[in-house]
């Protein structure tokens, strides 16, 4: 049997495999494929760029990741008003960049995504890292973020608090 061409499908795949886009800019596609045709990409990237030189031009020199880290808190969260989408968490327009942007609050994927782009313009390595029915960053192996609960910096009883709400108790850390 044969498979039906897509092109919406043939155009995704030829884009995401395609090494020389970032992430930001597949997540962006993939939101311009599915469900916003003139979204403008490039508007996008320079909205997450505006962000991070903002907060590039409020630190001072110092290098240490876990004042960047806080810093980075309280420009995205604090002063910019990024949240987690608890009102309309399961609400499909929160897998979109673009409306995560506009709207400033998302799913833990999306805010991720964010996190770790304006990151980088602070010269923090930050990386996305999957977990049980959230998503979450590390700066280090001692070092999770949770950009869903505002950056907040998570123990290992954090981490099995969260298997436990969405596993009922029965998964261990």
């Amino acid at each position: 049997m044969q498979e039906k061409f897509d092109p919406l499908v043939a155009e995704w795949l030829s884009f995401v495999k395609n090494p020389n886009f970032n992430l930001v800019e597949k997540c962006l596609k993939f939101a311009q494929i599915l469900e916003y045709p003139d979204l403008d990409v490039e508007e996008y990237i320079q909205k997450i760029a505006v962000i991070g030189k903002s907060l590039k031009e409020s630190i001072s020199d110092v290098k240490n990741p876990t004042y960047l880290i806080s810093i980075l808190n309280e420009h995205l969260f604090e002063n910019l008003g990024f949240s987690g989408d608890n009102d309309d968490y399961y609400n499909p327009k929160n897998n979109f960049l673009n409306v995560i942007i506009d709207k400033k609050s998302g799913i833990p994927i999306t805010l991720s995504v964010i996190y770790v782009e304006i990151a980088k313009h602070i010269g923090l390595d930050l990386r996305l890292v999957g977990f049980p029915s959230h998503v979450l960053v590390k700066y280090s192996e001692e070092m999770i973020l949770d950009p869903y609960g505002k950056g907040r910096l998570l123990t290992v009883e954090d981490l099995q608090d969260l298997l436990d709400r969405n596993y009922g108790g029965g998964v261990q850390f």
